[in-house]
């Protein structure tokens, strides 16, 4: 009998309890839905930046002066990169196109000058798989 009232007792304890429980009002639910939602946006927002990021199309004259940097820097070869840079002044001058590197080249010449030849390499390795179309 004691057994009894015992849990009638904690039923009633427990049905007072649950009665007592204020039903979720509907705008709490959505404070916690909030950041969940922008967090997800601002991924989203972030994979496509990252996905339209895409390299300039090379001509085929700077696709081949990017494979001739790739064998110098290769082969880390400081006189071939002053031949390299002299005859693209050269050319450049012949052509009317004084400073007209594009700006992609133009940073590995400058690694590769200041003996970061594996970053270099590398570097022209990325702008011409950039180029290839699959």
């Amino acid at each position: 009998m004691i057994a009894r009232r015992n849990g009638s007792l904690l039923d009633q304890r427990v049905a007072l309890a649950v009665s007592k429980r204020r039903p979720t009002p509907p705008g709490a639910r959505f404070g916690k839905t909030v950041p969940i939602v922008l967090a997800c946006l601002l991924l989203l927002g972030l994979a496509a930046w990252w996905y339209s990021q895409s390299s300039p199309k090379l001509s085929e004259r700077h696709y081949d002066m990017t494979l001739a940097l790739y064998r110098i820097c290769n082969q880390q070869d400081a006189d071939a990169l002053q031949r390299f840079e002299a005859k693209v002044l050269k050319t450049s001058e012949d052509e009317g196109d004084v400073g007209t590197l594009p700006p992609s080249l133009q940073g590995i010449l400058d690694d590769a000058r200041s003996g970061n030849w594996e970053r270099a390499m590398l570097e022209c390795r990325e702008v011409m798989d950039s180029q290839i179309q699959r």
